[in-house]
């Protein structure tokens, strides 16, 4: 018997309806359902209640990598080893491969 951990987004109703963000959080469901990618953030299923929606995702444990970037930075105040940025960036290329062919684009790249 395997014990899965996940992630769980809980987005405010209120907020979601104040911002305007109703199309932009079902699509992002939407996209999210339709997309099974190794580089790619996982979602299994949405809930709700009363007063927050609720994503359950992928646990992707172990932090940001612009936090990661930022750590490098100020310990060889020369960022990552070229090795590394390789990776990511080859991991960026392959999720970039997975959206195109669905017509994503996807604009809010970050380190």
């Amino acid at each position: 018997k395997t014990k899965k951990v996940f992630a769980l987004k809980a987005q405010s109703k209120h907020y979601i309806a104040d911002k305007g963000q109703k199309d932009h959080v079902l699509n992002e469901y939407r996209i999210m359902s339709e997309i099974e990618h190794p580089t790619i953030l996982g979602i299994h299923c949405a809930m709700q209640d009363e007063r927050h929606l609720y994503f359950l995702l992928d646990l992707l444990p172990g932090g940001e990598l612009m936090q990661y970037l930022v750590k490098q930075t100020k310990k060889t105040r020369g960022g990552f080893p070229e090795e590394v940025v390789r990776f990511y960036a080859a991991s960026v290329v392959l999720a970039f491969e997975c959206l195109q062919p669905l017509m994503i684009a996807y604009r809010d790249l970050k380190p």
